[in-house]
This record gives structure tokens, sequence and C-alpha cells, in this order.
């Protein structure tokens, strides 16, 4: 997915990795919940499981999933097309400055870690990152830490 991102970002990326909107990963377990267990019942069940935690807050119109590349000098955030076998990159969300991101931090968690993006005009992103991805996201914060820029 690097080399499909690195296309349209128009440089080379250092690190990606597959995040998403915070609150994906609670809104997942309320539909599946809500499916298996069915009816008015899933309905209570998965209210109860996930109470307060409200619906998936959006990122440039977009809710979900997504894929997150860093390049030397530019950040993108592209839609997530999901495949039977895998997945790619789709649609551009947007792209920012690599300078213009302060920050990076990851939280913990079992399933899904609570990601912040803070940016240097004091915008903050919420996102969240699987486990699956959390080493690769680690390496995204890594390089906004160290301040180190790719190769050109």
């Amino acid at each position: 997915m690097d080399e499909q991102a690195a296309a349209k970002l128009g440089e080379q990326v250092d690190a990606g990795a597959i995040i998403s909107t915070a609150g994906t990963g609670k809104s997942m377990m309320r539909s599946g919940i809500s499916g298996a267990i069915g009816g008015v019942a899933g309905s209570v069940a998965t209210d109860a499981l996930t109470a307060g935690s409200g619906n998936a807050s959006g990122i440039l119109g977009h809710a979900g999933l997504m894929y997150m590349a860093v390049g030397p000098t530019k950040v993108g955030f592209f839609t997530l097309k999901q495949g039977l076998l895998k997945s790619s990159v789709g649609d551009v969300l947007g792209v920012l400055r690599r300078d213009a991101v302060a920050s990076m931090t990851i939280g913990g968690g079992a399933l899904t870690s609570a990601m912040m993006l803070a940016l240097t005009d004091g915008t903050t992103i919420a996102l969240e990152v699987a486990r699956t991805q959390k080493g690769r996201a680690e390496r995204i914060a890594a390089l906004f830490a160290s301040g180190a820029q790719g190769p050109r």
C-alpha cells in the first residue's frame, strides 16, 4: 500500500498504517453484537456495552478506516478499499505538510488504541489504530518524535 500511497502523494512513503477515526472500533463492535444477538435485545446489549461512546467522529468528511502515509515533506490520508484478499489505497482524503504535525501519541488498548495527532496550529485530531497495525503506527509516531526527515 505504501507504493500506491506514494504515487498519489507524489513522494516516497517513509511509513504508513491503516488507521480509523475515533470511535470506529466501538461502532464496528456495536454493529457486530447487534447482528449476532438481534432485535431489541441486541440493541439494549450493545447500548450497555458501548455506553457513552457516541458515533465515530469524522475527518475531512470521512468516518471509518483509512490509510495514513508519511513522506519526507507530506502526510497523506487516503480512503481504504477493502478487497477479498488484501486492501488497497483509494482516494486522497487530505494532505498536510509534514512540518504541520507537532506530535502523534498512541495509547493502550486490547483491540484498538487511541491515537492523537497534534498539529502545530493547536488542532488535535482523534484517531485510533487496531492492534494489528499498532507497530506501523508507532513507526509513524517515532518519525514525528525524532523530527526525522526521510531520504530525499
